[in-house]
Formats: C-alpha cells, structure tokens, sequence
C-alpha cells in the first residue's frame, strides 16, 4: 500500500462539531487544576526528531483516558482489546460522553495532550517501521497551539486551520 502526503481525511460530517468545541473550556479548566496536584507525564518524542538537537521533551504534558493492559508500546495502538479506561478518563467524563458518540466499534489508545503555554511540538517521526500506518483522530477543541503535518518527501508542512481538526495520518 502506498501512503500519499498529506494522507487525512476532514470527519466533520461523522461528528457533533458544535458538542466537541463546547468542550474547550471544561477540557481547560480540568487540565489547569491537574497541573497543580497531579504529575501528568511528559510527552517524549522519542529519538525520531527530524533535527537532532530539537528537545526531545518540549513541554507537552500527556492524560491517558485508556491505557493497555501491556506494557506501553507503539506496536499495540491497533489492538482495541488491550486498552481500557483510565482513572482519569472519569475526571473528563464529559469528554468520554463525546467520544462514545463517534462512530466506531472500538477505540484504543486515548490521550490528551496538553501545554500551559504556547511552545512548539518537535517534529518527529513515531517510529522508523514504515511498514506500520496507525490510523488515529486528533481532535482540536480550540486553535490556540498550532497542528501541521509533514510530507517527508518534501518537507512541506500540511498546516491545519480548521476546528475540529480530525486527521489520520
């Protein structure tokens, strides 16, 4: 199978646009009293960064609403049967009420990520298999941090402007 870049597909029509941006502020205000009394992980890029030298932690803070009965790995993303709810995913149960609407059989891995201030995602690849395409949906309830993907081929940037954001790269 051949992927072409940019490689998403817009699912507005699949979901309640209006429910998912009426989430920002109860998503935000949850995620602003965690900074104080939780230690949410901090998102790792892995040794993937397209430059080197770019922090492989830039600050992004990760809430696992499922996590696997397996140890964490990337390989497992596409095998629904070893996630299960987090006890977080009850903190954000509006946010689980919204995803249990969408229209799948299943879900597997299901995160939040989030950043107190504005600071850029380094760019980074998930895993150097190319064999291996995981399909996920990323869902933006504002536009405050910037959402791109890159053509590795040519290094051009797919920048996404629109709320909701729904990709599967």
């Amino acid at each position: 199978m051949s992927i072409t870049y940019p490689s998403h597909k817009c699912l507005d029509s699949f979901i309640d646009v209006e429910r998912l941006r009426s989430l920002d502020g109860y998503v935000a205000e949850r995620l602003m009293s965690r900074l104080a009394s939780y230690n949410d992980l901090a998102f790792y890029t892995g040794p993937f960064r397209l430059q080197e030298t770019a922090p492989d932690r830039p600050g992004s803070r990760m809430v696992y609403l499922a996590q696997s009965s397996r140890p964490d790995s990337y390989f497992d993303l596409d095998k629904s049967e070893l996630w299960h709810p987090t006890q977080a995913s009850s903190e954000f149960s509006l946010l689980m009420d919204f995803i249990a609407t969408l229209p799948f059989k299943s879900t597997g891995r299901m995160l939040i990520m989030y950043d107190d201030v504005s600071r850029p995602v380094t760019a980074h690849r998930d895993h150097t298999d190319g064999n291996i395409c995981h399909e996920f949906i990323w869902f933006r309830t504002n536009l405050k941090k910037p959402f791109y993907l890159l053509n590795p081929t040519t290094i051009e940037k797919h920048m996404y402007t629109r709320i909701p954001h729904c990709s599967i790269p």
